[in-house]
């Protein structure tokens, strides 16, 4: 009889109001951290004179107080361009497209949870919101690592780890706000009857 009663009650306790304060929270910081990130030319930085950054879609060259950008498409156009110049331009692309969709999942899937809309068929933006972000982590260590000969880490790739970090916490919070699933919460018994399979 216990083992019934057992079996009727929900195995997790929903998260209450300050679980969801919390996810949604962190889900604002993480896509905040991100389109900073993202918009910053200072992936890497030249030293000593910190004169040159490099962001994810172009090379920023400051002298006195003016700056000007060029894209990493018109400088591996040049004569003697560097190969890397390309692979910048592809990876910088990949990472600002990975971590926008990250961040607009990320604040998708928040707005969802604070009006109780959340879904899961057939898929949740949570989903999609750890997949960007998965796939934005591994290229933009990667551009990092394609920019580090220009002298170093600059300041942006730390805030851009900071939101992915917070952005993939935030989702994993916000998708236990998902209605549950009958086939998945609640399976229908196992049986031997072929027919009922």
């Amino acid at each position: 009889m216990s083992d019934q009663n057992d079996a009727d009650e929900p195995r997790d306790k929903p998260p209450g109001t300050a679980a969801k304060v919390t996810a949604i929270a962190l889900a604002a910081v993480a896509a905040a951290a991100l389109m900073v990130a993202t918009f910053s030319s200072y992936w890497a930085i030249e030293l000593p004179s910190a004169g040159i950054g490099l962001g994810l879609r172009g090379q920023t060259a400051c002298v006195g107080g003016a700056c000007e950008t060029t894209s990493y498409a018109e400088l591996a156009a040049q004569p003697d361009a560097e190969g890397a110049f390309r692979s910048l331009y592809w990876f910088g692309w990949i990472t600002t497209g990975a971590a926008w969709l990250g961040a607009a999942m990320l604040v998708v899937s928040a707005l969802l949870v604070a009006v109780g809309r959340m879904f899961y068929r057939p898929m949740t933006p949570t989903t999609l919101a750890l997949l960007a972000l998965g796939v934005a982590l591994i290229t933009g260590c990667v551009f990092v690592a394609l920019a580090r000969p220009v002298g170093t880490v600059g300041w942006a790739f730390w805030v851009f780890g900071v939101g992915v970090v917070l952005g993939l916490l935030a989702a994993q919070r916000l998708a236990r706000f998902k209605p549950g699933d009958p086939y998945w919460d609640n399976p229908p018994p196992v049986t031997d009857d072929p027919d009922r399979w």
